[in-house]
């Protein structure tokens, strides 16, 4: 195998469901396929320079475009579970979901907060159901607004929530001027939190 290519959410082209950065889904099998075909020549457009460049002065080799690199018979491995995201029966063999994959020395010095002990405690007692919602790496323009929605559809389920910002709430615009959210039982606030 000469090269393969890893990542975290769906980016092979599918007709069961839209590339991932398209929001709401559309219900076309058609739509479907020819979205990644369009993200793939967003990204190619956003970032063949650099690629070229890097291909020619540290590699030296030459410049390639999207036809030369036969991405489609590229192996993909993606990391996440079937039971999550199941695979398509259009993707070819080269696409393999491989299952989450975990750090071999998590961090042993971690403990969670004993407030969020205490929060998930009582989350139990209540039967609520426990829902982890992080942003990781992936920023948001306005972060308060995004997680004020979240907050409404956490009461709205009926279930108890622990938000993650990650990164989110350091990358908004407004991260200066912006309020923090007030967040209600049903929350809890976490900026950061080991995955394993």
């Amino acid at each position: 195998m000469a090269d393969f290519r890893c990542f975290t959410m769906p980016w092979t082209k599918t007709k069961v469901f839209p590339h991932a950065f398209l929001s709401p889904p559309v219900e076309s099998p058609t739509f479907n396929s020819a979205s990644y075909v369009l993200f793939d020549n967003v990204m190619w457009t956003a970032t063949s320079g650099q690629i070229n460049k890097w291909r020619r002065n540290t590699l030296n080799v030459g410049s390639t475009d999207m036809e030369h690199m036969a991405l489609s018979k590229v192996t993909f491995i993606y990391n996440f579970s079937t039971a999550v995201v199941p695979k398509p029966l259009d993707w070819a063999d080269t696409t393999i979901v491989s299952g989450y994959w975990f750090l071999d020395n998590p961090d042993p010095e971690w403990f969670p907060p004993p407030s969020l002990v205490e929060w998930m405690a009582k989350a139990r007692v209540d039967e609520k159901p426990i829902v982890y919602i992080g942003f990781g790496s992936i920023t948001v323009p306005n972060s308060r607004s995004v997680t004020e929605r979240i907050v409404k559809a956490v009461i709205k389920s009926g279930v108890r929530a622990i938000i993650s910002k990650g990164w989110s709430s350091r990358m908004s615009k407004n991260h200066a001027t912006e309020k923090e959210v007030e967040f209600p039982p049903e929350c809890y606030p976490l900026d950061k939190v080991p995955h394993e």
